[in-house]
């Protein structure tokens, strides 16, 4: 959007001062606002802040940050959505002599897309974002006892997605579907494909509004993995697709492509080295267990939704829709890091020619451990130290963040891990408190 529109309507709605969104590592918006007479200046000099005070950005000695809003960004909100008439950018971060900044989120994405494609290619996702509402308070409880497709009489959860999806589409973010999902409270909102830069904003920017707009009614909106103990978890099952000059080149007639193939390969074969990426937190894991719909074999399959990877069903009047979706990513990962990953290991796959094993179209979750190693189908790590080693062992989400930022990286999760090795649990206490 042109500067002279955007302060004309900001004018309009009588706001002076504009908020600009960026992501710490882990993908959690930080934010603060800027007065509207200085965005004409702030394209060319930015608006610094202090680096060393985000999350796996600066050290303190070298703290200096600048940030640009992103014009195309711009988003306008009337007082029934963020309580006052709001302007929101999203930024891209620079260092004080304005070079791109390695750890901003946005950075980190674009430039991986330039080193796996070609310049005419165009790397597109789909996103099926999932998440619980429960009653404000202390305690999970839950709005419904519904389940998938289910429709709620008296639903405050239908009105909060209504608003949500009008909201999205106002601002350019195209909604294709929202239902319940199969869990209690638990619901889903899946976002149309598109690139794959503007579809991380897009992830973005929704867990914010669904979480704004249910506070509104009352309600808290969740992404956490697994909120719920033997209920499902909440997953950001992500669609991939590469084009080329208007063409899908993992479409071949009525299936896969030689180029889909080995793409699909190339996830199956690297997805345990960027698990961290995809699923970041020790709750992540509790979700990738059998019996939920969420992956915990490394298999392919079209009808399969235990598989890791499903390649849905071709549509004949949809021939470019062909595609592969991944099913083990989780809304709390940081999306410009997940997709980020998950191109660069397909793309490995395809610049080594891989071929996939054979699909697997039955319910891997009814095969015994024994039947399993006997199939020779590997697992995925099963908890946040697993999936550190596979990290720290293996080569592309090293080459994803770049030496420095991977160091960073490791260090964040390997915190997080040993506060959580160290920390005594509930079921520890109910489990072992009157035992011994």
């Amino acid at each position: 959007m042109e500067i002279e529109k955007i302060l004309k309507k900001a004018k309009n709605l009588n706001i002076n001062f504009a908020n600009i969104w960026f992501t710490d590592i882990a993908g959690k918006i930080k934010t603060f606002a800027f007065s509207l007479d200085k965005l004409k200046a702030s394209l060319d000099e930015g608006l610094g802040f202090d680096g060393s005070s985000v999350t796996g950005f600066q050290d303190i000695d070298e703290s200096d940050l600048i940030i640009k809003p992103d014009l195309d960004t711009a988003m306008f909100f009337d007082n029934n959505i963020l309580e006052i008439p709001s302007l929101i950018f999203l930024g891209n971060i620079y260092t004080p002599q304005y070079k791109r900044y390695e750890g901003d989120g946005r950075y980190i994405l674009s430039r991986n897309i330039k080193r796996l494609l070609k310049k005419d290619e165009i790397y597109n996702t789909g996103a099926e974002l999932e998440f619980f509402f429960f009653k404000k308070g202390e305690n999970l409880d839950i709005i419904d006892r519904g389940s998938y497709f289910d429709l709620i009489i008296f639903d405050e959860a239908t009105k909060i997605l209504n608003e949500v999806a009008n909201i999205l589409n106002g601002i350019g973010i195209e909604t294709e579907y929202y239902h319940h999902e199969v869990g209690d409270s638990q619901f889903e909102l899946d976002l149309r494909y598109t690139n794959a830069e503007k579809m991380a904003d897009n992830v973005i920017i929704a867990r914010a509004l669904i979480k704004k707009i249910a506070s509104k009614h009352g309600i808290y909106a969740s992404f956490m993995p697994k909120p719920l103990y033997k209920k499902a978890g909440n997953g950001l099952h992500t669609h991939i697709s590469i084009f080329k000059k208007g063409k899908n080149l993992m479409a071949a007639g009525d299936g896969l492509s030689r180029y889909g193939q080995s793409f699909l390969s190339g996830t199956l074969k690297y997805i345990k080295e960027i698990t961290l990426a995809t699923n970041p937190t020790v709750n992540s894991f509790k979700r990738l267990v059998p019996g939920y719909e969420a992956p915990v074999y490394v298999a392919w399959g079209m009808r399969n939704r235990s598989s890791l990877v499903r390649v849905p069903q071709y549509n004949a009047k949809k021939p470019k829709s062909i595609r592969i979706e991944v099913r083990n990513p989780d809304p709390s990962c940081n999306p410009y890091i997940a997709y980020s990953s998950l191109l660069a290991s397909g793309i490995k796959g395809v610049q080594d020619n891989l071929k996939p094993p054979k699909p697997i179209e039955f319910n891997i979750y009814s095969l015994s451990e024994k039947d399993v190693l006997v199939k020779g189908i590997d697992l995925l790590p099963d908890s946040l130290a697993s999936a550190l080693n596979f990290a720290k062992n293996g080569n592309i989400l090293r080459e994803v963040l770049g030496k420095a930022l991977f160091e960073k990286y490791i260090s964040l999760k390997s915190d997080e891990w040993q506060r959580y090795k160290s920390y005594v649990t509930k079921w520890e206490i109910e489990e072992y408190y009157y035992e011994f």
